[in-house]
């Protein structure tokens, strides 16, 4: 076993591969300016752990405390390949400043077998995100 689950899941790949993942990002008021901002750091989040980064799925002029994100939703399809690991958003607030619309969607995105990683983080640690079972809140 490694300290990295999807490496745990695919001893069979080649020596070097990389967790593949996809950016993530929901934007209520669209402003491009701040969407290329975004799409670099989630860029450079990967590059920084080593992740290869698939697609960017870009939800625009959607409420974040909405479910229905087209967006999203081929997020979920894509994530349920096999050689997917993960979802990186820029702030975990992209998902939804809502706490109930943050949770459920963390856990649609752990029914794919996959977690979200949050680029932007002011301790500079990697981090993932799961709800826990227990009491439903983000761990």
């Amino acid at each position: 076993m490694t300290d990295h689950p999807w490496l745990d899941r695919h001893q069979d790949l080649v020596p070097g591969a990389r967790p593949m993942v996809f950016g993530y990002v929901c934007m209520e008021e669209p402003d491009e300016t701040q969407l290329t901002v975004w799409c670099k750091d989630i860029a450079r989040f990967c590059t920084t752990w080593r992740y290869q980064l698939g697609s960017m799925f870009i939800d625009r002029g959607v409420p974040r405390t909405s479910f229905a994100r087209s967006a999203f939703i081929e997020l979920l399809t894509a994530l349920r390949r096999p050689e997917t690991f993960a979802v990186v958003v820029p702030t975990l607030d992209q998902l939804s400043a809502d706490m109930f619309t943050q949770n459920t969607l963390v856990e649609m995105v752990q029914l794919t077998d996959s977690v979200v990683l949050v680029a932007n983080r002011t301790n500079g640690h990697h981090q993932l995100f799961t709800v826990d079972d227990a009491d439903g809140e983000i761990t």
